[in-house]
C-alpha cells in the first residue's frame, strides 16, 4: 500500500535534486560566466578533478544540455524513489558518487583504450545519473526475480532502451565514458541491492 510519506518524497526528492541543477546552472551561466563548471567538473585521473565526483550532476554546459536531462532525471529517480522506498536514500547515493569514482578512475584510460580524437577532459551533467537510475532500476528486476521489479524493469527497457547508443563513442562533446559508467554502477547497484 502505497504511503503518504512515499509518495511526498517520490514528489518532494527529485524536484530538490532537479531544482539544485537548475539553480546551479543559472548562478554558473549568468553569474558566474562557467567559472563554476571548470573549477567543479570531473577531471578523470587528476587530482583536482576528484571534487567533481561529488559536483558534476549539478553541472551542465547549456540549456540544452540541462533540458535533455531533466525529465528523464526527475522520471528515473521517482521511480526509485517510489518501488524502493526503503533503499532510495543508499541507492542514490551509492549511484552519485559510485559512477562519479569509476568515471574519475577509467574515463581516462577508457578514451585511450578506444584512442578517439573524442577525448573529453571535463565531465559534467547528470546524464551519468540517467544512465545509473535506468541501469539500477532494469538491473534490479532481474537479480532481485521479483515479478514487480522485473515489470518496473521492461517498463524502463521499453521506455529508455535507446539510451544504450549514448555508450558509444564518437559524438563529439558527450561523455560516452560518463554514461557507461553510470550504466555500470546502475547495474552493479542492481546486483548490490538484490
Amino acid at each position: 500500500m502505497l504511503r503518504k510519506r512515499n509518495l511526498i518524497n517520490v514528489i518532494k526528492w527529485p524536484l530538490v535534486f532537479l531544482g539544485l541543477m537548475w539553480v546551479v546552472f543559472i548562478v554558473d551561466t549568468y553569474l558566474m560566466g562557467g567559472w563554476l563548471t571548470q573549477w567543479y567538473g570531473l577531471r578523470p585521473n587528476e587530482i583536482v578533478g576528484l571534487k567533481g565526483i561529488i559536483f558534476f550532476p549539478f553541472l551542465h554546459g547549456s540549456w540544452g544540455h540541462l533540458l535533455s536531462n531533466s525529465l528523464p532525471f526527475l522520471s528515473l529517480s521517482a521511480m526509485t524513489i517510489f518501488f524502493y522506498p526503503r533503499l532510495w536514500p543508499r541507492v542514490l547515493i551509492t549511484l552519485w558518487l559510485g559512477s562519479g569514482a569509476l568515471l574519475w578512475v577509467l574515463g581516462g584510460p577508457l578514451n585511450t583504450l578506444i584512442d578517439l580524437n573524442t577525448t573529453t577532459e571535463l565531465h559534467i551533467g547528470a546524464s551519468g545519473m540517467v544512465y545509473a537510475l535506468a541501469s539500477f532500476l532494469a538491473f534490479s528486476g532481474i537479480f532481485r526475480r521479483d515479478f514487480r521489479a522485473i515489470i518496473v524493469a521492461l517498463v524502463v527497457l521499453f521506455y529508455y532502451g535507446g539510451l544504450a547508443a549514448g555508450i558509444l563513442p564518437g559524438q563529439e562533446g558527450v561523455s560516452w565514458e560518463g554514461h557507461l559508467m553510470g550504466g555500470v554502477m546502475g547495474a552493479l547497484a542492481g546486483w548490490m541491492f538484490r
